[in-house]
């Protein structure tokens, strides 16, 4: 059974758990026997109350089987919703034996949910900007229009420096008008098939003469860098925006990094709306140091006019337009921030294909498959992250030890754990990040493979001109970590078995 299915006697004891059911809760085989089911729920209230839903008399009220919405709580003291049913099971007699409790893990589902429900909101703010842009159109036109007309029958100067002021303001307004359009994807885009590496290396000249000495800018730049079809003003725009975005972070200084790639999405991506199609897709990441974002304000931030930098710092529209346009554009916006570590904006853009580049043979989107079964160890303090990797591997045939950090890995492999290869974030609590990790391997393991991941731009981390690993860029598809752990497998094997 591939979801958790647990037994129970009369008093609530765990006669027998399957396989899934210490997978998802995170025990032992075995550990679970014997105990009360109240070690499976969040609160003592949800225990009491599915306690009186599974009663005997319930069950066999409601036809011997119930559904109830449940909080269940892991053995790493993580919760998630779930839903659990159950079922009456009978004695040779008859009689009530015990009760069979089936429980569905819904956090894939919520997540789900919570994605279209955001989308649903976007989708209704931008009907209602667009509307209200158009009707500002009609207004700054008419205005416009007059002031023109005005023009030509002033003849005191100070009558015609109030003029200008007002053609000043209502061109601003305009110019507004034009963002929020964006935003709502009712503005008339002129794309042309681009290498996004020349409106890179043209932003990053301008930019190095106005966002500051005490910013470092670098660019990393893929040389064979697929063509994708946008409008070229939007995308200067969007690397305005988001430096700007970064330099106000970085009040103090720190580091900028813009980054080209090309990749591919098998539908298991991470993003706010999940409706990216798959594909191939040129992505632009923008990196800085700066101060990062809490959950709350990630969840909101492609709102417009929603912004969190003090009042005349700001409209709230940078990010919003960014959103429009890359959405219009049927690409999307990822963006990956932790308070005090930075932030990183990942733009994907579909991949244009003409006639020229049609025999450039685009790496493969199917899964590739382990062919012996390797255990990898997985290092990641997120559970929810950690989690999703764990399911993607498992689902490429891996076996999977896990660990919260560093610290934790490096003391089981110091103990003799067998693994094949290491699969781990590269920031992470206890003070050790998982370039020390790969640092440690390197010097006391060199058996094992090791394939790093971060949401940060590689030259962001300062430890990261120490080691010359392949780092797997979050958001990452199945296919890209199936390439990625496959490579340093094979390496590792090349390593051992030297020609």
């Amino acid at each position: 059974v591939p979801e958790p299915l647990v037994i129970t006697g009369i008093g609530r004891q765990i006669l027998l758990a399957n396989p899934a059911a210490s997978r998802v809760f995170g025990y032992e085989a075995g550990e679970l026997i014997g105990k009360s089911t109240a070690v499976l729920y969040e609160l003592v209230d949800d225990f009491v109350r599915v306690g009186q839903s599974f009663g005997f008399h319930q069950l066999e009220e409601t036809g011997n089987h119930r559904s109830v919405a449940v909080r269940f709580r892991r053995k790493n003291g993580e919760t998630f919703p779930g839903q659990l049913m159950g079922a009456v099971i009978r004695g040779p007699s008859g009689a009530n034996a015990g009760v069979l409790e089936l429980i569905r893990d819904l956090t894939h589902e919520r997540k789900q949910e919570d994605a279209r429900l955001k989308m649903q909101r976007l989708e209704a703010i931008g009907q209602l900007t667009g509307g209200v842009a158009h009707d500002f159109n009609n207004l700054l036109t008419i205005i416009t229009g007059n002031l023109e007309l005005l023009e030509d029958h002033l003849t005191d100067p100070k009558g015609a420096d109030h003029l200008k002021r007002a053609q000043g303001a209502a061109e601003a307004g305009a110019r507004l008008t034009s963002r929020l359009l964006t935003f709502a994807r009712r503005r008339r885009l002129e794309p042309q098939i681009v290498d996004l590496n020349d409106q890179v290396r043209a932003m990053t000249e301008l930019l190095n003469r106005t966002l500051g000495g005490n910013i470092q800018l670098s660019a990393r730049l893929c040389p064979n860098l697929w063509k994708t079809r946008i409008d070229p003003s939007e995308i200067e725009n969007a690397i305005l925006n988001l430096a700007i975005n970064s330099r106000d972070a970085m009040p103090g200084g720190g580091k900028l990094v813009i980054e080209t790639s090309n990749v591919v999405l098998d539908g298991d991506a991470s993003f706010s709306d999940s409706v990216t199609a798959p594909g191939n897709y040129v992505r632009m990441s923008v990196s800085d140091t700066g101060t990062g974002m809490s959950s709350d304000v990630l969840r909101r931030v492609f709102e417009p006019f929603f912004t969190t930098k003090a009042p005349g710092r700001g409209t709230g529209l940078g990010l919003s337009t960014i959103y429009g346009f890359v959405k219009q554009s049927n690409g999307n916006v990822m963006i990956y921030s932790e308070p005090g570590k930075g932030t990183t904006v990942n733009i994907y853009l579909p991949h244009y294909v003409t006639l020229h580049s049609q025999d450039q043979t685009p790496p493969t989107t199917g899964v590739v498959q382990s062919p012996a079964g390797e255990t990898i160890y997985v290092v990641e303090d997120n559970p929810e992250v950690r989690n999703v990797a764990v399911t993607r591997l498992e689902r490429l045939g891996y076996r999977i030890v896990e660990a919260e950090t560093a610290v934790d890995a490096i003391a089981r492999l110091s103990s003799g754990l067998a693994v094949d290869a290491i699969f781990s974030d590269v920031v992470m609590p206890g003070g050790q990040s998982g370039f020390d990790l790969a640092a440690w391997a390197a010097s006391h393991r060199p058996d094992l493979a090791v394939v790093l991941t971060s949401g940060f731009a590689e030259d962001v981390m300062p430890e990261s001109s120490a080691f010359h690993l392949p780092i797997l860029r979050k958001p990452y598809s199945q296919a890209e970590l199936a390439v990625a752990l496959r490579n340093a497998l094979v390496a590792r094997i090349a390593r051992k078995n030297p020609v």
